[in-house]
């Protein structure tokens, strides 16, 4: 299921936004919108059910979308956010905070459908990549998109992943795996250890830094190809 949140204290423009969103997800079986009228509301539904999409108005009452927005990406840093705005003025600081998209109310005809489909597209996307492990008696599924890390010592017979969740190991060989995924997403940074650009937070000299927290060193004879990599990632590419 995607979970799409709506943050409008205007009746009319949620009206709106709703319909676009409806209109613009045709074709998904599974798709729960929640209608919100201030920001407070948004965080204690946040601390029940987990969203993936998140379009909300700025200026709110109470706290407003910027401040909003800062607490989203600390604690739910793989939400989608996207602003809808009258105003301009507020661009620069989205894009400290790094919201998906600003898009202004007097350009949501043109503008939004697309930003909409697309989003739901690729979450649908992602909710289709997972991956079984353990034994027939207990199986997890892993959702590429959860991965932030997977690493094989040299010697060890398992490889082991870390998720947003919880750490697991696989007995197969790490070559084996990666061929299985089959996902431009994961990327070789050094000799055992791979990283999911999704979670790579920022790149400084040859250490990514990812979000969990942890870093990664990429090796001196990598360096060139995986900044390349992240690059075409991050542009979308």
């Amino acid at each position: 299921m995607i979970r799409i949140a709506i943050i409008e204290d205007d009746d009319d423009m949620m009206r709106i936004v709703s319909k676009c969103v409806k209109e613009s997800s045709m074709g998904v079986a599974d798709l729960d919108i929640c209608c919100l009228t201030n920001a407070e509301d948004f965080l204690d539904k946040a601390k029940q059910e987990e969203f993936d999409i998140l379009f909300s108005d700025i200026e709110l009452p109470g706290m407003n979308g910027i401040k909003l927005g800062k607490m989203v990406r600390e604690k739910y840093p793989e939400l989608y956010l996207v602003y809808l705005t009258s105003h301009s003025e507020f661009a620069a600081e989205s894009y400290t905070i790094e919201a998906y998209q600003y898009i202004l109310k007097k350009d949501m005809e043109s503008r939004f459908p697309l930003v909409v489909k697309r989003l739901v597209d690729k979450i649908s996307k992602e909710h289709e990549q997972y991956r079984w492990i353990g034994t027939f008696s207990d199986k997890k599924k892993i959702y590429y998109k959860d991965i932030i890390s997977i690493s094989k010592l040299k010697g060890a017979k398992y490889v082991e992943y870390v998720t947003v969740n919880d750490i697991f190991r696989e007995r197969i060989p790490l070559e084996c795996l990666l061929r299985e995924l089959n996902s431009k997403e994961f990327i070789v940074v050094e000799r055992g250890f791979v990283v999911n650009m999704k979670h790579i937070a920022r790149v400084a000299g040859n250490t990514l830094y990812l979000d969990n927290g942890d870093k990664a060193m990429i090796s001196r004879a990598r360096i060139a190809k995986v900044k390349e990599q992240i690059h075409l990632y991050w542009r979308g590419l």
